[in-house]
């Protein structure tokens, strides 16, 4: 257990909500073409902050208080400053991506989940864990092609499989 803010939180809830702290941030920068020139930048933006400040919240407890100026030292300037540096390495790696889909949890996630549960016995994702949050252009075109590269009964194809499958789709930069 953490105490941030004098609020108690799991260490795997917190973790939850940095992953859709970054999600929140990408899906702004590559969906909405919203860009981020400076940690400040995110809190004057309303509709990011707004969605920052929901998804830190705990039994209806605010956990981190988004204002400004930022004070880089709190639990929340530290975080802002990582969202802000995550989304500059993200843009300049993937520029030419249009990823459509933000997904840390459900969706496209469950999918791999229920997939790896499946065909390969390992009953939860962080053993395998291959990404925390997704970023997927087509995602309904990347579920059949893995189904349709992976078909046959459980046993027939490996880990191995899958990962260069995802590795291919993540070269072409649409996963």
């Amino acid at each position: 257990m953490a105490v941030i803010n004098n609020i108690t939180i799991s260490e795997a809830e917190f973790t939850r909500m940095q992953e859709l702290g970054t999600a929140h941030i990408l899906m702004r920068a590559f969906k909405d073409n919203v860009r981020f020139d400076n940690v400040e930048a995110i809190i004057k933006d309303s509709k990011t902050k707004k969605g920052l400040e929901d998804i830190f919240k705990l039994n209806n407890k605010t956990i981190f208080k988004f204002k400004l100026p930022i004070d880089k030292k709190t639990p929340e300037g530290k975080w802002l400053t990582t969202f802000y540096l995550q989304q500059q390495k993200m843009l300049k790696e993937f520029s030419n991506a249009k990823f459509k889909v933000f997904n840390r949890e459900g969706g496209f996630m469950q999918f791999i989940t229920d997939l790896i549960r499946a065909k390969f016995n390992i009953p939860r994702k962080d053993t395998w864990n291959p990404a925390d949050i997704w970023l997927i252009k087509e995602p309904m075109v990347f579920r059949k092609k893995i189904e349709k590269e992976l078909e046959g009964p459980s046993g027939t194809q490996t880990v191995k499989e899958l990962n260069a499958i995802m590795r291919s789709m993540f070269k072409k930069e649409k996963l």
